[in-house]
């Protein structure tokens, strides 16, 4: 089953959006954030789960209470999506008109004022059933000078499902409260898209919880796979023994023959599960998978692998090509900052206008 995009309700948030200053990387970010983070939270910045979108220069803080973001469904059941983030985080990469406008999830109502492109103030509530009393809420908290009924107002469509690059959704857009709150009421729908690669920063679930999740993944996933190759082992080992018999009996003896050989088929097939599971459980064994996949999940699309090296549980060598050296020293870089790689180095050439290299790793 395909992942999915699971937003959480926009209340449970602290929302500051601010211009980043020019020049500041990508890595910078996160302590830029953090930073920000804590001169608008009224709580310790150790105590709130952080995220961020950023679109130009503009860069959207969500900080939240673990108890607010995961009240009504633990933080567990989010583990299988590909992100969990608030909706508003989709919203910030929509065209949405200047001035002032409700944005509406199936948990939360939000009131943003918007200038010139850039949301200048956020307020968000849970939803109570009444909306037209959580908007009058909103006006109130925002110091909105305009009647609500008469505000615009656009939601958003669930499901969201991502694909490799980019997370399209859908805005259903009302000129005021008042149509949206009509009975059978329909908006103009427009679809908007925003880079996974983006907004995966506003992704608030527990880092280690994930990363948890991911090893019990590929130990299950390892399982199958052995468990899987045991009928295929029986199979091959049982055609070999019958292509020998054709050659060394004749057809009548075929069924005495079988009788022999059924002993010993399942007496292999048994030491074909036994050994399935020794190589399941040895962690050694596992660790060229491991390995593998540490390594392939910062990869971006213009690095291609065309060989790999195990050459130790922790040493792994790894050849292919790039559209650029630069590319190949991007994703050098990005090995480097994982936590589960003490070193990554790279040899690069250019032939014929494509990068090949040649790139080490050493695991902890």
């Amino acid at each position: 089953m395909a992942k999915i995009v699971s937003t959480l309700s926009d209340s449970a948030f602290f929302v500051k959006t601010i211009d980043a200053p020019a020049g500041l990387s990508a890595k910078d970010y996160p302590d830029f954030v953090d930073t920000a983070a804590e001169t608008f939270s009224p709580f310790p910045i150790e105590k709130l789960r952080r995220g961020y979108v950023v679109r130009g220069n503009s860069v959207a803080i969500f900080a939240g209470l673990d108890e607010r973001i995961f009240s009504g469904k633990p933080e567990s059941d989010y583990i299988a999506s590909q992100m969990a983030i608030p909706a508003a985080a989709l919203a910030f990469y929509a065209d949405l008109p200047d001035g002032e406008i409700f944005f509406k999830t199936d948990k939360s109502l939000a009131l943003i004022s918007i200038d010139s492109g850039k949301w200048k103030k956020f307020n968000a509530v849970k939803l109570s059933g009444d909306i037209i009393s959580d908007a009058r809420a909103l006006a109130k908290m925002q110091a909105s000078s305009t009647e609500p009924n008469s505000i615009p107002l656009c939601s958003i469509s669930s499901p969201i499902r991502p694909d490799r690059k980019k997370v399209s959704f859908e805005l259903e857009f009302f000129s005021s409260l008042k149509d949206a709150s009509s009975p059978g009421a329909s908006g103009d729908k427009k679809t908007f898209s925003a880079p996974v690669k983006l907004l995966a920063c506003a992704d608030v679930r527990d880092k280690s919880l994930l990363k948890t999740s991911g090893k019990s993944k590929l130990k299950n996933d390892a399982l199958m796979l052995a468990l899987k190759a045991v009928p295929v082992a029986f199979a091959l080992l049982l055609i070999m023994q019958v292509a020998v018999y054709f050659k060394e009996k004749s057809l009548e003896n075929l069924e005495s023959e079988l009788a022999k050989l059924e002993p010993q088929a399942k007496l292999v097939e048994k030491q074909s599960e036994y050994a399935a599971e020794l190589a399941v459980f040895n962690s050694d064994k596992l660790r060229s998978i491991r390995a593998l996949a540490i390594i392939n999940s910062t990869r971006p699309d213009e690095i291609s692998f065309a060989r790999t090296l195990q050459e130790s549980p922790k040493d792994v060598e790894i050849q292919g090509t790039s559209t650029s050296v630069g590319k190949v020293n991007e994703f050098v870089e990005s090995l480097k900052s994982n936590p589960e790689i003490s070193q990554a180095s790279a040899k690069s050439e250019v032939n014929r206008g494509a990068a090949k290299f040649t790139i080490r790793v050493k695991l902890k």
